[in-house]
């Protein structure tokens, strides 16, 4: 499913962010400022209508995070390294509120990394020891008890060693924390010893191997000494140093592992008392299970794959089945198959189910956000189940994943696909009464019918190879033979509309392509929408289409086969891209709507934006006389006709996506309307859909974003609507549908994510 990585040495390196900071400063952050330019805790912590993410901000490109309870509360505090601005930001938790305050900073070193918590000085407060890989040092940081630091300590390294991991850990059994840190310049691990007073010995270094990034300590043989274990990304090994009494880190053993090796886990796997290893492969993508001897000795006994590229391991039985799983932090920059780098970089985590024998299965991926870079789990809640925390570098915001003992089953997952991912639909496709959905390919000729499954999973039941790329389809019954749902759509770069009939059992068969040309124009018309209905009142339905380099819509009687006559075009002017049938004036004959705007490949265009209603004459005609045009916002792409206010008229909603708004006209009963309201909501909005998500009687807005967020806007009634309320999810969605995936009678998202080529399952909540 995904491309691997060459290097993931960019991952901490500058040019990182330069590819991506101007694509997070535009089109994802805007969301989680205030209008006043302050930063928000947590926009949405009381109002939830979906299972995401929490979110808060952390005042820069946030790297690596600890937790520890600073200010004596008894709730866990987190504090998070910002690697642009040279700080550590700490958010405290708010017990009565049960979010986190917004951050307060404090200055370290160049270029900060990774961060640990720990009471170094014995006083019974929680401090912190940070690498700054950028000049060479260790910041130390004491707490003060009530949440808050002294000015930190810098700690000098020698020259060129690059620290890149740190973990305290009591050497010499003094009852006092030790430092120990991976110097990955020069390929070694160094140690200090604390003399107590806030003091320490001069460090002393150790050879490892090449460029080690992850530090375990841990006494694997059990005779009672610090040893510790090492992985060498750039010679895709790890060492193991073992201790003896008074001589520590004497003995080093190496073990090949994969390619890139980062984070480093101990469980064990056998059974024998004894702790064994997992080593996270981020270069060639899977895990290395390592058996110990009981010795300090380690065998490769097993691998296994990754869906991606594996940076960091949490060990914790997630599903409370008596079994330790295992959690993978996946990191990695996405190359799309044509070749394009996809914006932002991929982060999720993968789930692996633990069960007798040391076995581990592939259970699920859930999403993180943009960037994520480390994670942890802690007990945020006091509810016995661990929580996730965990960094997200692309949004400059630490998330926050509640436990539930059921793996997180509530969360964000991204079911396993093969093939490229595009637009979407859904219906009873075989007659069951349960919904199926299509998902069409958005590089390749193609569409594919998949079951839902409660346990979030997704089962193809057949593909279908058609003539070009979709990019607009509809379900609906087409011929009068069955009640089973059929298929109209567009596909790129052809004058025509394809029909595949259902034979009610799900199997569909191509009716035929019919052409949207009208013989008495000589323009090229290529359709952008579709839409279905009975525009003649004979009965069968019919079909109409958009054609917005002509300027015309295409009508297409049908015969209620399947089967349909030769198009009539008429021009309508300035670029129609979206269309609509609906009876708007009441007196039983179906009227065309659509939304019209100057041509994007035209400079001299100057149309203004427009939503556009002509009357049906109920003979597959429309009356140009009768023609209203209402101004609207610059560029709308999409519209959405729903009865917003209940009173039995279809109000009308156009959907600019350049313009990070949609437009509502409020409807009277003589097919008229007026301009309501201008609503923000959300960069880029792919799709919009509506329903009564707060359960007041009246349909909300909901939009998909390109943003990777989902926006909803409440109806409060008469045509009063909030502001947008935000939640992340997807990864650049290009498409989504609405769909009760669990069956618990609450609307859910599916999304289909352009950059990772996969689809999230987003589920519903009661606020």
């Amino acid at each position: 499913m995904y491309k691997s990585i060459t290097d993931e040495r960019c991952f901490m390196h500058k040019i990182f962010f330069l590819q991506h900071y101007f694509w997070l400063l535009f089109t994802v952050l805007p969301f989680f400022i205030g209008c006043d330019g302050t930063e928000n805790p947590d926009p949405n912590v009381s109002v939830r209508f979906f299972h995401s993410i929490y979110q808060y901000p952390t005042g820069g490109i946030s790297h690596f995070l600890t937790y520890g309870d600073f200010n004596q509360d008894g709730a866990p505090d987190i504090a998070v390294t910002n690697y642009n601005t040279d700080k550590v930001a700490v958010l405290l938790r708010n017990s009565e509120k049960g979010n986190f305050r917004l951050h307060v900073d404090y200055a370290v070193g160049k270029g900060p990394g990774m961060v640990k918590a720990e009471d170094i000085d014995g006083d019974g407060y929680g401090d912190l020891g940070v690498v700054n890989q950028n000049e060479d040092t260790i910041s130390l940081l004491y707490g003060k008890g009530d949440g808050t630091f002294e000015p930190s300590q810098a700690i000098a390294l020698k020259a060129g060693a690059k620290p890149l991991a740190l973990v305290f850990s009591d050497i010499n059994k003094d009852g006092l924390a030790d430092i120990l840190v991976a110097a990955s310049g020069t390929g070694e691990i160094g140690y200090l010893l604390n003399a107590g007073n806030r003091t320490w010995s001069e460090c002393q270094y150790i050879p490892c191997g090449s460029s080690p990034r992850w530090l375990l300590s841990i006494d694997l043989d059990k005779n009672g000494e610090v040893d510790l274990v090492v992985s060498n990304r750039d010679s895709n090994n790890i060492s193991v140093l073992l201790s003896q009494t008074n001589s520590p880190f004497s003995t080093k053993l190496d073990y090949a592992v994969g390619t890139y090796p980062r984070g480093i886990e101990t469980m064990d796997i056998n059974a024998d008392t004894y702790p064994d290893l997992i080593v996270a492969n981020a270069g060639s993508g899977n895990y290395s299970l390592l058996i110990n001897d009981t010795h300090g000795g380690f065998t490769l006994t097993n691998t296994l794959q990754s869906q991606a590229f594996p940076m960091k391991i949490l060990i914790e039985d997630l599903n409370e089945d008596g079994y330790l799983d295992i959690l993978g932090l996946l990191y990695g920059e996405l190359t799309l198959s044509t070749g394009e780098l996809a914006n932002g970089p991929f982060a999720a985590a993968e789930i692996f189910y633990g069960s007798q024998g040391g076995n581990f299965t592939y259970q699920k991926m859930i999403n993180l956000g943009v960037g994520a870079i480390d994670i942890d789990k802690v007990d945020l809640n006091a509810d016995t189940k661990k929580d996730l925390i965990f960094t997200l570098s692309g949004l400059n915001r630490v998330g926050v994943i509640y436990g539930d003992g059921k793996a997180f089953s509530r969360m964000e997952t991204r079911p396993l696909l093969d093939g490229d991912i595009g637009t979407m639909t859904f219906g009873d496709y075989n007659g069951d009464s349960v919904n199926e959905i299509i998902i069409c390919s958005n590089r390749s000729a193609y569409f594919k019918v998949f079951q839902v499954n409660t346990d979030l999973s997704l089962t193809e039941k057949g593909k279908w190879d058609v003539s070009g790329v979709i990019q607009s389809i509809e379900s609906t019954s087409i011929d009068n033979n069955n009640n089973s749902v059929d298929l109209v759509f567009c596909e790129r770069e052809v004058m025509g509309v394809t029909v595949y009939l259902n034979n009610g059992q799900g199997v569909f068969q191509k009716k035929g392509t019919y052409s949207i040309k009208d013989p008495t124009f000589s323009h090229l018309p290529y359709p952008s929408s579709v839409a279905v209905g009975d525009v003649n009142n004979d009965g069968n339905k019919d079909i109409v289409t958009a054609n917005p380099g002509a300027d015309t819509v295409s009508v297409l009687l049908g015969d209620g086969t399947g089967a349909f006559g030769s198009a009539k075009e008429t021009i309508v002017g300035d670029y129609p891209m979206a269309v609509k049938l609906a009876d708007v004036n009441h007196d039983g004959k179906l009227d065309l709507l659509f939304v019209s705007s100057k041509d994007p490949n035209d400079a001299d265009d100057q149309s203004p934006s427009r939503f556009v209603c002509w009357f049906g004459h109920g003979d597959g005609t429309f009356d140009k006389s009768t023609q209203k045009r209402y101004a609207t916002n610059g560029n709308p792409r999409g519209l959405l006709m729903v009865d917003l206010d209940r009173d039995g008229d279809l109000e009308a909603v156009t959907i600019h996506p350049t313009g990070q708004t949609v437009v509502v006209f409020g409807a009277k009963p003589d097919g008229s309307f007026v301009s309501i309201d201008s609503i923000k909501i959300g960069k880029n909005p792919k799709s919009v859909f509506s329903w009564d998500i707060d359960n007041n009687g009246f349909p909300d807005l909901i939009s998909i974003n390109g943003d990777s967020t989902i926006s909803v806007v409440l109806n409060k009634g008469k045509l009063q609507f909030s502001s947008a309320y935000y939640y992340y999810a997807g990864h650049s969605p290009i498409s989504g549908i609405p769909f009760d995936i669990d069956k618990d009678g609450i609307y859910d998202l599916i999304i289909a994510n352009n950059a990772s080529n996969d689809v999230s399952f987003v589920l519903g909540r009661k606020p």
